[in-house]
């Protein structure tokens, strides 16, 4: 498998997958958000996370949005000089551009 352009991010997935593949990671589809709030916590334009959502089901899309602010949390944990409003928000907004395409991806 070669590494394609998919979006705005690399990811390692081709289109031309084996259905075995594909079943290989279906089960991204059944994941849920931890909390009921997790779309209203997104950071990116809402008009794009509802597109993914009708796109992929509000469920992968929570769960990824969960899943990114997680990753700013431990990028703050490990470097706490970043934690100035604007630099926060920014981060935020970078690791949901990485989780919630990648989610969109393999769905």
């Amino acid at each position: 498998m070669q590494d394609v352009a998919s979006g705005d991010v690399f990811v390692p997935f081709s289109d031309s997958q084996s259905p075995a593949d594909v079943q290989s990671i279906s089960w991204i589809r059944t994941v849920q958000p931890t909390g009921p709030d997790a779309m209203s916590q997104s950071v990116l334009p809402p008009a794009y996370v509802a597109d993914l959502v009708d796109r992929v089901g509000p469920g992968p899309i929570g769960w990824a949005i969960e899943v990114a602010a997680g990753m700013a949390e431990s990028i703050l944990e490990t470097i706490p000089e970043l934690g100035v409003d604007g630099v926060v928000q920014e981060m935020r907004k970078g690791c949901e551009v990485v989780a919630v395409p990648v989610v969109r991806r393999f769905c």
